[in-house]
């Protein structure tokens, strides 16, 4: 009996991969349906993938700062103290007698509290850059002579401002964490680089300028007092540093643009702006280790920082929503789609197994009166549907290594225009914001902000097919294969041989 069964369980494995080979048109038939529905399913898979990778880069880019400001807004923060201009009192003014944001305030609060990898303290304002014989050097412009730029010139040297960003560690600062400049030569500044800067690449090619060089930066005239000369500002530095653009920007004038700005020390800046050297700084921002624990160093800063009621802390999402956003919509479209091709896959591949099953009703008949066991019969159709699917999953690797990343890149795209039109991804604060009007980024609470371009190379997605996708698509596969032959196979389990060969005479 055990070798009728094994010569049995031979034979029905033979015959599985001769009918394979002998219905040519059948076999093409299903090969093309179950190609089909693997290829679909891991590329879906691959795409699903390579999103959720996508958005992990995109929230560890954008999504771990907060910012701490001075609370302005607190009344008894402020009082009333003489304005003394040589000598004289000229009236009064109002002074914020709170704590000042300053460096050691920054390592104070990293030394305090676990999670945060580095921050950065910022101060903007404006001077004049000049050769050291105090020839102007020539800004970079971007072509257009708007008014605004009519304006500053009617001002004498003011029209040859450019912004000056006082930075405690240009590594951190918001433009540069986020990816919008990029430093190709040189080294960052940071609070300890003293009379060192850093320029743009076009301002430098511009001027002739290379890491080491010296120039000097001074207040503009318009500035001019009788305590004050602008000549009293001078203040020598040097190139350190060389960053490029890599998102194309805007500002209120060209001379204020990304091109122009020179980043420096906060004492280069006391220095050229002496009569804002006891401001301190505008912010400082500070970038943590793990975004999903933005929350919980937040609540920390806070009850550290919070006593005094000198400072806010904010944090915003904004940004991170409106560039994952894209993302997230893709990633419901793929699934959706994933499920759809499973559900129609499936629907498509049992009618066509049922049909096979039916076709051979009176050959299944035959075999079930010479006493081979339902079973085998059924695991026989299995073989053949499993042989078949193992060539289609084996061709669906390459196709779907095609597909995957044409898919990806055409969802991403639609999922892009829904989100714009739906005017999705506005948000506030922190040191940059995402302007939901016009989709460019923002600096908040500075004259001196630059707008961005979404920097869309964030959301660029690699779609690769790996062995866990084509683990996950072809466990998949096989199971939706193996549920189509017994559910097509129905008839032939609840039947009697008799009632079989009845029904097919």
């Amino acid at each position: 009996m055990g070798r009728r069964g094994k010569e049995t369980g031979m034979s029905f494995a033979k015959r599985a991969v001769l009918y394979v080979a002998r219905k040519r048109g059948k076999t093409l038939t299903l090969f093309l349906i179950l190609l089909v529905i693997a290829t679909a399913a891991l590329s879906g898979i691959a795409v699903r993938d390579a999103a959720a990778t996508a958005q992990l880069n995109v929230r560890e880019a954008l999504g771990g700062t907060f910012t701490l400001r001075q609370n302005m807004d607190d009344p008894s923060k402020w009082e009333s103290r003489e304005m003394n201009v040589g000598g004289v009192v000229a009236g009064t003014q109002q002074v914020f007698t709170g704590e000042r944001i300053t460096n050691d305030l920054g390592e104070r609060i990293m030394g305090e509290v676990d999670g945060i990898k580095g921050f950065d303290a910022s101060w903007s304002n404006a001077g004049v850059p000049q050769t050291l014989d105090g020839e102007f050097l020539e800004l970079v412009s971007d072509g257009e002579d708007d008014l605004e730029d009519a304006f500053l010139q009617s001002y004498g040297d003011f029209g040859k401002t450019v912004p000056l960003t006082a930075s405690t560690d240009t590594r951190f600062d918001a433009y540069f964490a986020k990816g919008y400049l990029e430093l190709i030569e040189g080294e960052p500044v940071r609070h300890d680089s003293g009379d060192g800067v850093l320029v743009s690449e076009r301002f430098a090619e511009l001027n002739g300028l290379s890491v080491g060089d010296a120039f000097t930066l001074k207040q503009s005239s318009v500035y001019d007092s009788d305590e004050l000369k602008d000549t009293d500002t001078v203040t020598e530095v040097r190139v350190q540093g060389i960053f490029r653009e890599v998102a194309e920007s805007t500002a209120g004038f060209s001379g204020w643009s990304a091109s122009n700005t020179v980043y420096c020390t906060y004492d280069t800046l006391a220095s050229v702006r002496p009569t804002h050297k006891d401001d301190g700084f505008d912010q400082i921002t500070f970038h943590v280790d793990d975004p999903g624990d933005l929350g919980r160093i937040v609540e920390d800063v806070e009850a550290s920082c919070n006593g005094s009621g000198d400072f806010t802390v904010s944090f915003d999402n904004g940004e991170v929503e409106s560039v994952t956003a894209p993302l997230e919509n893709m990633d419901r479209l793929v699934l959706w789609l994933v499920v759809g091709v499973l559900v129609c896959g499936a629907a498509v591949l049992a009618l066509v197994l049922t049909a096979r099953v039916r076709d051979r009703m009176h050959e299944s008949g035959v075999l079930l009166s010479l006493g081979v066991p339902r079973g085998l019969i059924v695991g026989q159709y299995l073989v053949e549907a499993v042989l078949v699917a193992a060539l289609a999953f084996a061709a669906s690797v390459p196709l779907g290594s095609v597909a995957a990343q044409g898919l990806g890149d055409g969802l991403l795209e639609y999922a892009s225009e829904q989100v714009a039109n739906g005017g999705e991804g506005s948000g506030g604060g922190g040191s940059v914001r995402s302007d939901g009007a016009t989709g460019m980024t923002v600096a908040d609470s500075s004259s001196f902000g630059l707008d961005f371009e979404p920097n869309e190379s964030l959301t660029d997605i690699q779609v690769l097919v790996d062995g866990r996708s084509a683990v996950i698509a072809f466990g998949a596969g096989l199971a939706l294969v193996t549920a189509a032959v017994v559910c097509s196979s129905v008839p032939l389990l609840r039947r009697s041989p008799k009632e079989i060969l009845g029904t097919m005479s």
